[in-house]
């Protein structure tokens, strides 16, 4: 399936570094997509806007949705990135990457970034869930199925945890 997003449109909109590598942020990219993006706009549209992504042919009403989309999917995967983005797997482990010319943040720290990121990163799938209410004639694929019902709701998709 298409990305929506890239490290790029991140880059874009968030404070994160130009020199950061694609396989530092690409994982949190793609479960972004696939557990927040994709269960909110349900299977049928979300394979719809994914076909149009990769051939190239987006209609005017998902080139709209596709707006919304993205604003929502660069702010989720940038609050996991900021969740696990120090950590890396090795041979022996998940080991916190260190350098001699930085300091990491307490948990605590982390803990008030991720749960900010992840408030902003609801306040956008808010908007996105109100766009696709508000226009719902023209998604028809969205309209048809049962709706997950946002942020803070028992069948919240976006809760992958906080410390």
């Amino acid at each position: 399936m298409a990305r929506i997003i890239s490290e790029y449109d991140i880059q874009r909109v968030k404070a994160l570094t130009k020199h950061i590598s694609a396989e530092s942020i690409l994982p949190h990219i793609d479960e972004s997509q696939d557990l927040i993006i994709r269960p909110l706009l349900r299977d049928d549209l979300y394979n719809e806007l994914c076909t149009q992504i990769d051939s190239d042919t987006l209609t005017e009403a998902n080139t709209a949705l596709l707006a919304h989309v993205q604003q929502c999917h660069i702010y989720h995967a940038f609050a996991r990135y900021v969740r696990w983005g120090n950590l890396q797997s090795t041979p022996t482990g998940i080991k916190k990457k260190h350098s001699d010319e930085s300091e990491f943040p307490s948990g605590s720290e982390v803990s008030n970034l991720h749960a900010t990121a992840k408030q902003d990163a609801e306040i956008y799938e808010t908007r996105l869930l109100e766009y696709l209410n508000d226009n719902s004639a023209n998604y028809p694929l969205w309209h048809s199925g049962n709706h997950y019902c946002g942020p803070g709701h028992n069948n919240s998709k976006s809760s992958y945890g906080i410390f």
